[in-house]
């Protein structure tokens, strides 16, 4: 039988997991996260620079931070946890560019410099593609993947009464099957 190693409950085994979907509004476990970019408030984003040399393309930079946020749809919460393996992210990308007549932002030379790609004093004159995906707090969000079934450590849900305590759903992604994180709006239906 498959373990799944969940960084809150340990070792479990496959069965405890089911494959399926929910779709709410994406809220932070904690603090929020900052696009660097767009500065938006969000649950993760990542970020990726391009350099464009003739038909030569090459990657700089690729910065990603996702941590568990939840998922509220008004009759109960999931909390998602991108953090253990691999995601898909059908998000929405930003993309700027920085060049020869276009200057980088402060935003874009702060993300190069964060990742030893300082620009040169009288500006940088490479052809530089930025592009951010970015899920922000609030973001109606549908999701698939495994979950499981666990107690709710909320202290609304502890005040709820006698009988069983209240359970959560937590969705996890594995190695063989990830997360499926979108805001596509035909998504949102299924």
């Amino acid at each position: 039988m498959l373990q799944i190693t969940c960084p809150y409950c340990g070792a479990r085994a496959e069965s405890e997991f089911s494959y399926g979907g929910e779709g709410g509004i994406a809220r932070p476990l904690g603090e929020p996260l900052i696009a660097p970019l767009s500065g938006r408030t969000c649950v993760g984003y990542e970020v990726w620079v391009t350099e464009h040399d003739g038909d030569d393309t090459t990657e700089l930079v690729r910065e990603v931070r996702w941590q568990p946020f939840l998922l509220d749809d008004g009759t109960g919460r999931a909390v998602i946890d991108p953090s253990v393996a691999p995601v898909e992210y059908l998000v929405g990308i930003v993309t700027t560019e920085s060049g020869a007549f276009d200057d980088a932002t402060a935003e874009e030379r702060a993300v190069l410099a964060r990742h030893g790609h300082a620009t040169a004093p009288g500006g940088d004159h490479r052809s530089l593609t930025y592009r951010e995906r970015a899920l922000e707090v609030g973001e109606m969000v549908s999701v698939r993947g495994h979950g499981l079934r666990e107690v709710d450590p909320t202290p609304a849900a502890a005040r709820l009464g006698r009988g069983a305590p209240p359970t959560r759903l937590r969705m996890v992604t594995t190695h063989a099957t990830p997360l499926a994180v979108s805001t596509i709006p035909a998504d949102l239906n299924d």
